[in-house]
């Protein structure tokens, strides 16, 4: 890569650095402050150098950056173009929607379904966030905050090959000592895109039970029925068939319950799922304020039973309930791992626990929304 070409302008020395910081290279400063020395550590004892100025103005700043282009690009197996996109996305969860290949032509598609995809893309992301500011079963129009949020972010480059578009959402920088650490409240705009790819991992369960119910019951932590009705019109501008990949900006480690790289299809047999589910949805009886005691009869998590104070999301159990106005229910109740920990002890020792909340029933399945005053009784 040559000195002072067009693609060592088109990243930002700021970015190189963050970039190199956030998958492993330590940085030390040299002796002339014009640069710095970044080493890694690889497989047989052996360390990788890649010097990078301080500041843009120093005159060898572009053919050092020319040089961690070109270094970073051998070590990911990625060329320059693909790199530099890396770098440039560093602060972005990716959301990448690949359309099916009848629909592209010479590698375009027509204006009239590019126009309507972004416009349904934004109503996704704009619903999801809605829903992660307060979740519910359905909800009557978007926040001003969810509009702020789609707002923020950015349409990627759309990519050959395999025809598609990139939605790019901001996170903000991870300050926190050390950068493996899963943190205990994640920003807003990451909560988003793992809520979005939660509801995308329920549908897949749905779709091998052959149960829509899967994703009506999860509404709490995925989807609910505005975006199931989104999704569905995302998915209808695509002959009812899509592709979508998520890419996890490396300032924060996703929480465990969402996978490293997911990749979910959408065909019309999906669509049809997701369907049932925003009809059962919308058919949720108005819930009613409810205080709830009874004997957990089964305990959900996808979490190692050691790692009961991991706080990066919630767990599911079961309260089976006496109830003075429908009998005998079976109530599925979504809880923070701090509460988690006292239905474990229930559990375990079979004591009866006491929780407060809305009740609702969605098709056959009762939910208690909302959770909270948790106890065990005596």
């Amino acid at each position: 890569m040559a000195d002072n070409s067009e693609q060592t302008k088109a990243v930002s020395l700021e970015s190189v650095r963050r970039y190199l910081q956030l998958h492993g290279w330590q940085e030390t400063p040299t002796k002339t402050n014009t640069t710095s020395l970044f080493t890694l550590a690889v497989d047989g004892g052996e360390r990788l150098e890649v010097p990078l100025a301080t500041r843009r103005d120093f005159g060898g700043a572009e053919r050092l950056i020319a040089d961690a282009l070109r270094t970073l690009g051998q070590l990911a197996g990625r060329d320059a173009p693909q790199i530099i996109d890396d770098i440039n996305s560093i602060a972005f969860d990716r959301i990448r929607s690949i359309l099916p290949d009848e629909l592209v032509r010479s590698d375009s598609i027509d204006l009239n379904i590019a126009s309507g995809f972004i416009a349904n893309a934004k109503r996704l992301i704009t619903t999801t966030a809605t829903v992660e500011l307060g979740p519910s079963a359905f909800f009557g129009r978007v926040t001003k905050d969810a509009l702020a949020y789609a707002d923020r972010c950015r349409f990627g480059h759309t990519f050959r090959g395999s025809f598609g578009f990139t939605i790019e959402s901001p996170v903000v920088r991870n300050d926190e000592p050390s950068l493996s650490v899963v943190p205990e409240v994640a920003p807003f705009e990451r909560r988003v895109v793992q809520r979005l790819v939660r509801g995308l991992s329920n549908i897949r369960l749905a779709e091998h039970s052959e149960n829509p119910g899967v994703i009506a019951e999860n509404y709490q932590t995925g989807f609910n029925a505005n975006m199931c009705d989104a999704l569905i019109e995302l998915v209808e501008k695509t002959n009812d068939r899509l592709k979508i990949e998520v890419a996890w900006s490396p300032e924060w480690i996703p929480a465990p319950d969402v996978l490293a790289a997911p990749t979910f299809e959408m065909k019309p047999s999906t669509i049809e799922l997701v369907r049932d589910a925003a009809i059962s949805l919308r058919r949720v009886e108005t819930a009613r304020p409810y205080t709830i005691n009874g004997t957990v009869i089964r305990l959900k998590s996808e979490h190692n039973p050691a790692d009961l104070l991991d706080v990066s999301s919630p767990r599911e159990i079961v309260v089976q309930w006496n109830s003075a106005d429908y009998g005998q229910l079976n109530v599925k109740v979504t809880l923070p791992p701090s509460d988690y920990i006292i239905a474990v002890e229930a559990h375990k020792t079979g004591r009866v626990i006491c929780v407060t909340g809305m009740l609702e029933r969605i098709n056959r399945s009762w939910i208690l929304s909302s959770p909270g005053n948790v106890q065990l009784q005596p």
